[in-house]
């Protein structure tokens, strides 16, 4: 069997919000381009079905935005 997966939910916006409050040198076009190109490897999966996208992120995911902030 497949190895077990966390998955972590947050609104785009909130994301955002947190990268930016914490102090990180990101702007919003590199996240959205992160995010973009984290979605097609599967690392992130973005649900448009509300007005505000909701993120569900693996634990992966969350390391690669990571080191991308780095």
């Amino acid at each position: 069997m497949g190895e077990l997966i966390m998955l972590e939910s947050k609104l785009k916006r909130k994301l955002a919000e947190d990268l930016f409050n914490s102090g990180a040198k990101i702007t919003e076009a590199t996240l959205r381009k992160c995010l973009w190109r984290l979605e097609p490897m599967k690392f992130i999966e973005i649900v448009r079905e509300e007005k505000e996208f909701k993120l569900f992120i693996t634990t992966i995911g969350i390391q690669a935005i990571q080191i991308k902030l780095a």
